[in-house]
């Protein structure tokens, strides 16, 4: 599945890269000559992916390269339920940020039960929540990119079974899983990916988000690398309630933007 990097100071510069890799659309990469192994096993990952109802894991997330300077830092523990036609999806996330400066690191939890949102801001001692996602602010939506969305996804990896490139780059292990590695090039110019998908039980351990700098034509990643994975495990309510820690202020203002990336 395609996902841009959800924070605020790249929007520009993703923008851009987009622009073009749109007029570039109509130049379609030839495709590998195990163009049609590599769909085929990622129609298996699809079929594994959509058989997850809930997933809880720990994961890091970095930029390389020309992004290493433009995103921080995010490691943290990932809790995600499925959304469902009588329920809604839920999340949560307990993050810790480290900015490129060497600030203190940020300690941030985001969640939502279904219905109502909130954001606690450990370092300032505050509680955001409200029926409005928009409650987050910049804080939610960067630890999102904690997010292996593909777990409880309706269509997980069509976008990548539709690749112009599918292509198989060999094996390597993350963390204790030995997985299969696969490089996507998207349809209609739309970026690529390498990712990393286990042998054990064909979910992705690690996928690579290629971003193509639009000015300099370098390219850098961003890594989010999952360990400690487990599926459709029961997972208490109480996870994604709002819990407001002794000595915090709670509201229902918005969390203000965090110029984290100035």
């Amino acid at each position: 599945m395609i996902r841009t990097i959800s924070m605020l100071s790249l929007l520009l510069i993703l923008t851009a890269a987009c622009a073009a890799q749109d007029a570039m659309a109509d130049a379609v990469p030839k495709k590998s000559p195990d163009h049609m192994r590599a769909v085929e096993l990622m129609k298996k990952v699809d079929v594994a992916a959509k058989a997850v109802n809930s997933a809880h894991y720990t994961a890091k997330s970095e930029g390389t390269e020309w992004l290493k300077s433009r995103l921080p830092m995010l490691e943290g523990e990932v809790w995600m339920v499925a959304a469902t036609k009588d329920q809604p999806a839920k999340f949560r996330f307990d993050a810790e940020v480290r900015g490129k400066n060497g600030e203190e690191p940020r300690k941030i939890r985001l969640g939502s039960d279904g219905n109502v949102f909130h954001l606690i801001r450990y370092n300032e001692k505050k509680v955001h929540e409200d029926i409005d996602p928009s409650v987050i602010g910049q804080d939610g939506r960067l630890v999102q990119g904690l997010s292996m969305r593909e777990y409880t996804h309706a269509t997980p990896f069509s976008d990548e079974i539709n690749g112009d490139v599918v292509e198989l780059k060999g094996y390597e292990r993350v963390g204790s899983e030995d997985c299969h590695v696969v490089h996507v090039i998207y349809n209609r110019g739309r970026g690529e990916a390498v990712w990393y998908v286990s042998k054990k039980d064909m979910l992705p351990r690690r996928v690579d988000r290629i971003i193509t700098n639009p000015t300099t034509q370098e390219k850098g990643k961003q890594i989010l690398t999952v360990t400690n994975l487990t599926v459709n495990s029961p997972i208490a309510d109480d996870i994604f309630k709002t819990q407001v820690p002794d000595g915090f202020e709670k509201t229902d203002d918005f969390a203000p933007d965090h110029r984290q990336m100035q």
